[in-house]
């Protein structure tokens, strides 16, 4: 398990997320915020800006001293989901050298 060490805004809705082992990657929240309720709150963008990590690491997020009111994400699923966007940006790099090469 990786911890994060670092988010930031960027610009609004994306966070750049860094991890202990110096990976960083981009989430960017537009599709979650738009088309789910529970993410409604995140429609603010001062209110975005206030993305916090829990003291551990192990996830992130918004009202993070409310019990049953945080929004938060974890470290993990975070995690996995910038390594999938890396690896489509890979592959995507190659498949495109591939047809330049043809």
């Amino acid at each position: 398990m990786h911890k994060i060490i670092q988010v930031q805004v960027p610009k609004y809705p994306v966070l750049r997320i860094t991890f202990d082992d110096g990976m960083v990657g981009d989430i960017d929240l537009r599709d979650e915020i738009a088309t789910k309720p529970m993410f409604a709150e995140l429609k603010g963008k001062a209110f975005f800006n206030q993305v916090a990590l829990r003291d551990n690491g192990y996830s992130l997020g918004w009202k993070l001293d409310h019990v049953f009111e945080e929004i938060d994400f974890s470290a993990d699923g975070l995690r996995t989901d910038i390594e999938t966007q890396l690896v489509r940006q890979a592959a995507a790099r190659y498949r495109a050298k591939l047809k330049a090469a043809e």
